[in-house]
């Protein structure tokens, strides 16, 4: 993934921690809403998209009304 600069996005919280501690990712896309309806999952993903400047080197946290971005250290 980083050698064609690749974002994760996942429900998984562990990639959450993974970023955090300097492990060697691109960027992620956490989302930590019920994964129930595909279509809203979609929606979210799309507005941080369009609202995140810059993905890369990010974590960023997808809620059902707020979107949480933290720089990788």
């Amino acid at each position: 993934m980083i050698q064609e600069d690749r974002l994760i996005i996942t429900f998984d919280k562990d990639f959450g921690r993974i970023t955090l501690t300097g492990s060697r990712v691109i960027g992620v896309f956490l989302l930590r809403i019920p994964p129930v309806n595909p279509e809203f999952v979609a929606r979210r993903i799309l507005v941080a998209l369009e609202n995140v400047e810059d993905p890369y080197n990010k974590l960023v946290v997808i809620r059902k009304n707020s979107i949480k971005i933290i720089p990788f250290r």
